[in-house]
């Protein structure tokens, strides 16, 4: 696309890459010098060339305003070629109107835990399937009943002295839930994870700061700890959060284990550590060595 104007170039390759898309977050993806109508102005531009397609036009003028790649094989192929990506790798799968605000706070989740570490790799689903990760992270029977992390994370183990660890990883599954679920739903849910996934730890962000410190009492209530993947590490598997509003930054973004509050960057942390002793035991050293934010009781923050 090298006759493209650039701007058009940087907003394509967004949209091929993370999928459907609202024009606010395309614009906080892009450099801040660049205003929200340039961003519009670019999208229009794009649309008219047949490049993208706007799929909630169909349901009529709306407050927020959708694009994404289009579905027709021909028109993907010309954008294959003219952006020099391979066609496996263009983010074209059809999303149900209902779902367009979930891919939205996926992205954004996404861009923000990327952006941590350049060694930090976020994988997304294309239509409900993973490309790029082991198959023994999800067992076969779970992919028959189509059970699908939004996303999941890889992360690079540190050997010491800022060393990695080289071709070795862990792997964090993220749920990202916008509306409420059931308990019976959500105990099913956590007990997938903990019994038939292969993932080091599950970061969970729950529709508000209530719901999120709920799921801890679900977890600790109705979920199997006994099971090979939380063996030694009940403690620091499930890590929960509101979802964020906008690009977050992980050294400031706290998440709920539980009994304390820490970072999401100490937690992820946890797991790129390359140490003999079990996580549960590095967290409570942790802990004792400097105690982490006590989440404060209904009554302080009545007070």
């Amino acid at each position: 696309m090298s006759q493209q104007a650039p701007r058009q170039s940087q907003v394509l390759s967004l949209i091929i890459k993370y999928g459907l898309i609202s024009t606010k977050t395309l614009w906080e993806l892009m450099d801040k010098e660049v205003s929200l109508h340039q961003v519009r102005a670019t999208l229009y531009e794009l649309h008219k060339k047949n490049l993208i397609i706007s799929p909630n036009e169909i349901f009529g003028p709306t407050a927020l305003k959708y694009w994404s790649l289009p579905l027709d094989s021909k028109r993907l192929q010309t954008i294959s070629k003219i952006m020099e990506v391979p066609f496996e790798e263009l983010r074209h799968s059809a999303v149900r109107f209902n779902e367009y605000p979930h891919e939205d706070l996926c992205t954004l989740v996404q861009v923000s835990i990327e952006r941590i570490d350049s060694n930090i790799k976020v994988f997304r689903a294309r239509a409900r399937k993973y490309y790029g990760i082991p198959d023994h992270l999800i067992s076969t029977k779970i992919k028959r009943l189509g059970y699908c992390p939004d996303l999941i994370v890889r992360l690079p183990v540190h050997a010491g002295a800022g060393e990695l660890k080289p071709d070795s990883y862990r792997w964090i599954a993220v749920e990202v839930d916008r509306t409420y679920r059931t308990h019976k739903r959500l105990s099913h849910r956590l007990n997938i994870y903990a019994k038939h996934t292969h993932f080091g730890g599950l970061l969970y962000f729950m529709p508000t700061s209530g719901s999120a410190k709920k799921l801890h009492r679900i977890y600790e209530t109705r979920v199997d700890k006994e099971s090979y993947r939380l063996r030694k590490s009940s403690q620091t598997f499930l890590a929960t959060a509101a979802p964020p509003k906008t690009l977050f930054d992980a050294n400031v973004l706290r998440v709920f284990l539980g009994t304390c509050e820490m970072r999401l960057l100490d937690w992820l942390a946890v797991f790129s550590m390359s140490t003999g002793e079990n996580r549960d035991e590095f967290m409570n050293k942790l802990i004792r060595k400097a105690p982490l934010i006590e989440t404060p009781s209904p009554q302080s923050q009545v007070s």
